[in-house]
């Protein structure tokens, strides 16, 4: 009767371990798996950007409540050959800001209009790995723990009169590969 006891717990805490390892596992690698399978619905590769022509409506949802004042444009990256130049026009007088996210959706960087002083940016975006040495004056350096990501810029349309500069302000973003 003692050794059936014993078999028993034994199987209860194996029935734990086994609980606990794989709610870990599905709460670590939810976040990566929901990234990729929104890259892959998008259709979009790594390292080009997709312009959202127009202002969002109920039709659109990539994001889950998109803002219909806002202009979109975005990137899935991937630093594996190498840092990623982001260059663009930062308007003056309407909201903008560039986001920053890893591949589990964890956001380690945020930049918008109100932080710049001048009408552009120029951002390096590295691998905490890769040395990065020749960096301008005018270009900012940002390390990033993991090398795939995404990469979201939105701009505020305030109204139907600045549509067509906003949308010249999201289509002047570039994102290259950084020669070393």
């Amino acid at each position: 009767m003692m050794k059936n006891w014993k078999k028993y717990l034994a199987y209860f805490f194996a029935f734990i371990l086994s609980a606990l390892f794989g709610s870990f596992l599905v709460i670590y690698y939810t976040p990566y798996v929901m990234v990729e399978r929104a890259r892959v619905r998008t259709g979009l590769e790594y390292n080009k950007i997709k312009y959202r022509e127009g202002l969002a409506d109920e039709t659109r949802r990539q994001v889950v409540m998109p803002s219909p004042d806002f202009l979109y444009a975005v990137a899935y990256y991937d630093l594996s050959e190498g840092p990623l130049q982001i260059t663009s026009v930062v308007p003056q007088d309407n909201y903008w800001s560039l986001s920053l996210f890893h591949s589990n959706s964890n956001n380690f960087y945020v930049i918008n209009d109100s932080e710049i002083d001048t009408d552009n940016i120029n951002i390096i975006l590295s691998h905490e790995n890769q040395k990065v040495e020749n960096i301008g004056k005018n270009q900012k350096l940002i390390y990033s723990s993991d090398k795939r990501g995404v990469l979201i810029i939105r701009g505020v349309v305030k109204t139907q009169d600045d549509f067509d500069m906003m949308e010249k302000v999201q289509k002047s973003l570039r994102l290259e590969k950084f020669k070393l």
